[in-house]
């Protein structure tokens, strides 16, 4: 029950954090709009994937009323839930255990880097296209999924730095 309610107030607070502190920072750079908020999936516990695919849809379904987008969020972060285990085997090593999770203090600096740009590549991807819905703005979609890659990328990374790296090592 415990970790239920950290992990429950680990979501307001990336909740707060993406509508108040991220969408409203300037762009400094053009079609960029850096996403934090799938990162609570990647830091949940090992859980079968329909609980964390469940989980996915009703995160990414509060946010789409945030955002006043119809599901594109939701259907983003179900995928997130969905591969986020076999991308985990990706970058594990192979006598790593699969149940340990997917934070820096389990994968290391490189490959958890690499982890999260991948799963911000394919949030974005998905993200993008279905925002569009067309094939006419395919520069400014491929242009926004790379910029916004690199971005949640970095903000991720920063993220488990602060609060799970000086944790695991305190």
């Amino acid at each position: 029950m415990i970790s239920f309610v950290r992990y429950f107030l680990m979501f307001l607070f990336i909740l707060f954090l993406q509508k108040y502190v991220l969408d409203l920072t300037p762009q400094f750079i053009p079609y960029s709009r850096p996403v934090l908020f799938f990162v609570f999936l990647l830091a949940l516990p090992p859980l079968p994937t329909i609980w964390v695919m469940a989980v996915g849809f009703v995160g990414g379904l509060i946010f789409d009323v945030f955002y006043d987008t119809p599901g594109i969020n939701a259907a983003a972060c179900v995928l997130i839930g969905y591969i986020k285990d076999p991308l985990l085997r990706l970058f594990k090593n192979e006598e790593d255990n699969i149940s340990y999770g997917s934070h820096i203090v389990y994968l290391g600096f490189g490959r958890f880097f690499f982890f999260a740009l991948t799963i911000s590549f394919i949030f974005h991807t998905i993200y993008g296209f279905l925002d569009a819905f067309n094939l006419a703005e395919t520069g400014q979609t491929i242009i926004r999924i790379i910029t916004n890659t690199i971005l949640s990328a970095i903000l991720i990374y920063i993220y488990e730095i602060i609060f799970f790296y000086r944790k695991a090592t305190a």
